[in-house]
């Protein structure tokens, strides 16, 4: 097939070569002078007072729910329609996911649904900005400042979105991010928790390091941690990459932008929410195959593949992978269900060629033709 559009491009240059020597000639490639300039920098970016570089995106989950020293069977308050990483995270901690449904716009928590299923064994309410598309935070803060809750942003999707003029991650006790090969800055793997309360970023570096509080000066293990450390090798593909993510969300929001203006007149494709006081990065792009769609959802995927065009189906909801099967006993998530068979990820990425780019917008109008 002559033409063909991944998912994902990864457009790594001459100077990160030149960076990750330096590291290797240096003799130190472990949590050293990279890794602290990469958090550094990322704080300020992201606007937070700190930042602490780990090995994941769940590790950054982790590290946080045990950083909480919530009593073991304590509930948190997360969606199903996640990656199985949110809940893992969660069961791992020893605390128990409580699933609640999203909204099929947003793909994100339903603040109502969140309101009911705080109760007394509620210990965290995790919200997860699916796709990059910031939660409606005002309403779960609101929710968890009356109950006396925290929140720990599930924002492994989010960088570079915006919920009223500020980042995602940063608008609860602590945000997690990730650096995975598909998310908008990769270090490979990697990821960063941000907060403003000093003393949970120290609680976040001493779990990462085995427990042991370097700031103390010794090395006890005061509290069980793991080895959730960050290379230099992987914090010099961070640096890099600090300077161009504005550019390359900037070119994500536009590609966005594009295939929602061309496709505005599909009957039944609904095209992704980015509506104000949110900012999308556009991670990822997602439509949802509705009533009176011409095409079912398979079928799209199938011509866009026999065109080129790379795809992914749904997200498979938590509750519906064989380790989670029972959580949340007879509760159901018809929002949730729904998003699992009725979207389709197209490819959204920098540098993508404007032949690629118009393909795609041709290829979905052929598809619709049909």
């Amino acid at each position: 097939m002559a033409f063909q559009v991944p998912m994902v491009r990864l457009g790594f240059d001459r100077s990160v070569l030149d960076s990750l020597a330096r590291v290797l000639q240096s003799g130190w490639i472990a949590q050293g002078k990279s890794v602290t300039a990469f958090e550094e920098r990322f704080a300020v970016m992201a606007g937070a007072d700190y930042a602490v570089a780990v090995s994941s995106g769940t590790m950054a989950l982790y590290v946080c729910l045990l950083a909480l020293d919530l009593p073991g069977g304590t509930e948190v308050i997360c969606p199903s329609h996640s990656f199985v990483a949110t809940a893992n995270a969660v069961r791992l901690s020893g605390l128990i996911p409580r699933f609640v449904d999203v909204d099929i716009r947003s793909f994100n928590l339903l603040p109502g649904e969140v309101e009911q299923a705080v109760g007394p064994n509620t210990g965290a309410i995790l919200p997860v900005h699916q796709l990059g598309l910031p939660c409606a935070m005002d309403a779960i803060l609101d929710i968890a400042a009356r109950k006396g809750i925290p929140v720990i942003e599930d924002a492994a999707c989010a960088l570079g979105s915006f919920w009223e003029g500020r980042m995602a991650g940063t608008l609860g006790l602590a945000g997690c991010f990730s650096f995975h090969p598909r998310k908008v800055l990769t270090t490979g793997e990697g990821g960063m928790v941000v907060t403003n309360d000093p003393s949970f970023a120290r609680k976040v570096r001493a779990l990462r390091n085995h427990g042991i509080d370097m700031e103390q000066g010794d090395s006890s293990c005061k509290q069980p941690g793991l080895n959730g450390r960050m290379t230099d090798l992987q914090a010099e593909l961070g640096l890099w990459g600090l300077l161009k993510v504005s550019a390359w969300v900037k070119e994500r929001r536009d590609i966005a932008s594009r295939f929602n203006r061309s496709w505005a007149g599909l009957s039944g494709l609904n095209l992704p929410w980015d509506v104000p006081p949110s900012r999308h990065n556009f991670q990822s792009y997602c439509v949802t195959l509705s009533d009176g769609c011409p095409v079912s959802r398979d079928i799209l995927a199938q011509r866009l593949g026999r065109a080129g065009i790379a795809t992914r189906m749904g997200i498979r909801p938590i509750h519906r992978q064989p380790a989670y099967m029972g959580e949340g006993s007879t509760k159901t998530f018809p929002n949730t269900e729904w998003l699992e068979e009725s979207s389709l990820f197209l490819p959204v990425f920098p540098g993508m060629r404007e032949e690629e780019i118009q393909g795609i917008v041709d290829a979905m109008e052929k598809a619709f033709e049909s």
